[in-house]
């Protein structure tokens, strides 16, 4: 058995709780969440000494009331909802080592959201670093009696939820005309844009967010669910597993669809018309960035604009063959866009998954 002072507990009970602020001092079974490691560290006889690592004075003074240590308080760059556990054992090792004199070879980590312990639960862990001297340390875990993920998330979704995601998958399928009229009566006289390239730009952008919507769905949902479980039974956020697993495998379809509606955009002629398109335009609007002061210009996107589908109608509709010309190079020019942007999507997606392993 190995024997004080040579082993003490630590039990790390920050005060910036964001999910369940106060945790560490709340009501657990009649007694302040943290005070269950304590008592608990004091039935250990081989814990000699049981400290309280926090940064903040509430959580030290209930320490302190069931006879914990707090000798310190952690520094404010230890506690952030971010930092991992080492440092902070570090911290708390160095300070006890420099005021104890004699080096502790052991420290237990007791953290105050696990209280359901028993002394056997400690006494275990040292016979087995006895039969195994190479381990560094040992891990106490439990098999759950229900799938992990669920004990790290709650699932808020609602009526609300189901209303958005019928709305969205409903407008991907209206007519293009249907969001030229909300336009016009939002954009241009709601907002007093007029018939403007930035009236017109909001209306396409506003015409392919559906497809934009419905494409990332679609995409986040294709990730095996075994991904976001794993990523929780390691203890990430749900912020982390999105940034880190969920965002990077959906890349493919979410540039995918992107792409897809920026094509089709460039095609619709509808809503365009709607907001008032010019049938003919002979001049170009001012240039965004120019060689005097201020050097940049916002007045291009107030200016009137056209699509090429109504250009190209324009020209066929005269009789000169030069227009004719114009026409046809234009539709030549539409439908390789259109084909670029689609082979595009298509070698990004492929780029993309080729680098994905599951």
């Amino acid at each position: 058995m190995i024997q004080a002072p040579r082993v003490f507990a630590l039990i790390p009970a920050r005060g910036g709780s964001k999910g369940l602020p106060g945790k560490n001092i709340r009501p657990f079974a009649g007694l302040p969440l943290a005070a269950h490691s304590i008592l608990f560290a004091k039935l250990c006889p081989e814990i000699s000494r049981c400290i309280v690592s926090t940064d903040a004075m509430e959580i030290a003074e209930v320490a302190r009331q069931f006879g914990a240590e707090v000798p310190f308080l952690r520094p404010a760059a230890l506690a952030q909802d971010d930092t991992p556990m080492w440092p902070v054992i570090r911290h708390a090792l160095a300070w006890v080592e420099a005021q104890g004199g004699l080096p502790y070879e052991y420290v237990l980590l007791l953290d105050p959201t696990s209280p359901a312990r028993e002394p056997a639960d400690v006494a275990e862990p040292f016979r087995l670093l006895g039969e195994r001297p190479e381990a560094d340390g040992v891990v106490g875990v439990s098999q759950p009696d229900s799938n992990p993920i669920w004990h790290a998330v709650v699932d808020r979704d609602g009526w609300m939820t189901d209303l958005i995601e019928i709305n969205v998958t409903n407008l991907a399928g209206v007519p293009s005309i249907v969001y030229g009229l909300l336009a016009l009566g939002f954009f241009v006289y709601g907002l007093g844009l007029g018939q403007s390239i930035l009236t017109a730009g909001l209306t396409l952008a506003l015409l392919i967010l559906p497809v934009v919507i419905v494409a990332t769905r679609e995409a986040i949902r294709a990730i095996p669910a075994a991904i976001r479980e794993g990523s929780y039974a390691l203890g990430a956020t749900r912020w982390q597993t999105t940034v880190h697993h969920i965002l990077p495998y959906s890349m493919a379809g979410v540039i995918t669809g992107v792409i897809i509606g920026m094509s089709r955009a460039i095609g619709e002629t509808a809503p365009i018309i709607t907001i008032g398109a010019l049938t003919f335009i002979a001049f170009l609007p001012p240039a965004p960035v120019s060689a005097e002061p201020p050097f940049l210009s916002f007045e291009w996107l107030m200016s009137p604009f056209t699509v090429m589908p109504i250009q190209m109608f324009n020209w066929t509709s005269r009789p000169e063959a030069a227009f004719q010309h114009n026409a046809a190079a234009a539709g030549l020019v539409l439908v390789v866009m259109t084909l670029a942007m689609n082979g595009l999507a298509i070698y990004l997606r492929y780029r993309l998954r080729k680098n994905i392993k599951w």
